[in-house]
């Protein structure tokens, strides 16, 4: 195993640990929040090395439940917003160069 795929084991180990915690923690705990930005960002390291969709989805997701927490503190949910939307815009613009991508295709056909 190289050091990359030791490094996604390692990711995906710790998304793991933390989607059991998210589990087990209540909803209007604020710690929640907590567990949800930090697998948020977690995510995000895992998708930097994958390039994979449902990662990216899962993080914007995860950033979005912190956000909408309201028992979190207000830095918490300030900081998951602007990386929600970070992501957001992110989703957008991959998603409309693979659309331009599938047009060049099938104009070349």
């Amino acid at each position: 195993m190289n050091s990359q795929q030791s490094v996604t084991c390692d990711l995906d180990e710790a998304a793991s640990i933390l989607r059991t915690a998210l589990w087990k923690t209540q909803a209007r705990n604020p710690a929640r929040a907590t567990l949800n930005y930090v697998l948020g960002t977690t995510m995000h390291m895992r998708y930097l090395r994958t390039q994979m969709l449902s990662d990216l989805e899962q993080l914007r997701t995860s950033f979005q439940e912190s956000w909408d927490s309201e028992n979190a503190a207000p830095t918490l949910r300030i900081g998951a917003a602007a990386r929600a939307a970070e992501i957001s815009v992110h989703q957008a613009l991959k998603l409309n160069k693979a659309l331009s991508a599938e047009s060049d295709l099938e104009k070349a056909a």
